[in-house]
C-alpha cells in the first residue's frame, strides 16, 4: 500500500491506478500529508503533538504508527469478580507488575527493536500468537491457579513488560499486535 500511494502521488503510475489512489477531484499536488492505515485502526495522539509530526514530514520523515495489542487482565475488573479461568491473564508474578505510564510526564513506551519473543520458538496455538494462555481448554480450574502452572500457559506473555496508559483507554499491554517488543520509561525513550 505504501509504494502504491508513493507511485501515485510521484506520478510514476498509470492514470486509471492514480485515480483509484487519490480520487478524481484533485491532481496528486493536493495531497500534502496523507494518513494510511488498515480500516480498523484509530490514532490517538495528542493536539500538541500534531506540530511535531508535521515538522517530521516537512523534514522528509515518514512517521508509522504502531498498533498496541491490549491483553485482557485480571486487574481490569472490580475486585469482587467472578471470571472463567483462562479469559484474562490473572493478576499473579510477572503479571502482577504493571507499569502506568503518563505521557504528559514525558513516560514512553519505547521500541525494542527487531524482537518479537513471544511470537519465534513457540508451537502454534491457533490464530494470534498472544492468545495461547487465554484459550478456554487449557485446564485451568480454581484447583491448578498456581503460580508455576499460570506462567507455563501464558509463557509467550513473560517476556514482556506490562503496562498502561494513564490518559489513555486503561487497558494493560505490552506489544504490538505482531510481537513487537516495547519497554516502558519513566523520561522518554533518549533515541531508542
Amino acid at each position: 500500500a505504501i509504494v502504491g500511494m508513493q507511485l501515485a502521488l510521484t506520478g510514476k503510475m498509470n492514470q486509471t491506478d492514480t485515480d483509484a489512489w487519490l480520487g478524481k477531484d484533485h491532481d496528486s499536488s493536493y495531497w500534502k500529508y496523507l494518513y494510511l492505515t488498515e480500516p480498523d485502526t484509530i490514532l490517538q495522539t495528542k493536539n500538541e503533538l500534531l506540530p511535531l509530526f508535521q515538522q517530521a514530514l516537512d523534514n522528509g520523515l515518514s512517521l508509522f504508527p504502531h498498533r498496541l495489542q491490549p491483553f485482557p487482565h485480571e486487574a481490569d475488573l472490580p475486585t469482587n469478580h467472578t471470571v472463567r479461568p483462562g479469559t484474562v491473564l490473572p493478576n499473579v508474578g510477572h503479571f502482577a507488575k504493571i507499569t502506568e505510564l503518563d505521557t504528559s510526564n514525558g513516560d514512553s513506551c519505547c521500541d525494542g527493536g527487531a524482537e518479537w519473543p513471544g511470537v519465534k520458538d513457540f508451537d502454534s496455538c491457533g490464530n494470534w500468537w498472544y492468545r495461547c494462555g487465554y484459550r478456554h481448554d487449557i485446564g485451568l480450574s480454581s484447583s491448578s491457579l498456581n503460580e508455576t502452572y499460570i506462567m507455563d500457559a501464558f509463557k509467550r506473555l513473560v517476556p514482556y513488560p506490562l503496562m498502561r496508559l494513564k490518559d489513555g483507554t486503561g487497558f494493560v499491554f505490552g506489544s504490538t499486535e505482531q510481537g513487537r517488543r516495547c519497554f516502558p520509561s519513566k523520561n522518554g525513550c533518549g533515541g531508542q
